[in-house]
């Protein structure tokens, strides 16, 4: 799975940096802390599920990959959904994943926004969110 992601990215001109375990942890949870802060009702078991049950406001479908393409460049952060895979990514232009139909999460590098890919698409994803500012980060 990991290798195959890995050339798949290769193939599009993506470089990345792989984390180790812990750092990879760490990061995840950097993510749920800022995109998902609201435990899902039920148990879940992607971390998309925090968009498709409407627990953090997002654009979904073609708007969200619209949105996710859009964004002005910079390096990136992309994790699968069992973290076998994450790692600081660099490329010339934003990774197009939906036609793998896997659970993939890119992520601005300071998690500005995110985007998630999902083996449900196209009937649900991708999911694309930006970080809310409170107040208090601003200044």
């Amino acid at each position: 799975m990991t290798l195959d992601l890995h050339a798949e990215l290769l193939q599009r001109d993506v470089v990345c940096t792989p984390l180790d375990t812990t750092a990879a942890r760490a990061f995840a949870q950097r993510w749920s802390s800022t995109f998902a802060p609201s435990p899902p009702p039920q148990p879940c078991p992607y971390r998309w599920h925090t968009f498709s049950f409407q627990l953090y406001q997002c654009l979904e479908g073609a708007a969200a990959l619209s949105a996710y393409l859009d964004q002005w460049y910079a390096p990136f952060y992309m994790f699968d959904e069992a973290l076998d895979f994450c790692a600081l990514c660099e490329a010339q232009a934003y990774p197009d994943l939906s036609a793998l139909r896997r659970d993939i999460y890119v992520a601005h590098q300071n998690l500005k926004w995110t985007v998630a890919f999902t083996h449900e698409q196209p009937h649900l994803g991708p999911f694309f969110a930006e970080r809310f500012v409170n107040s208090s980060e601003i200044n």
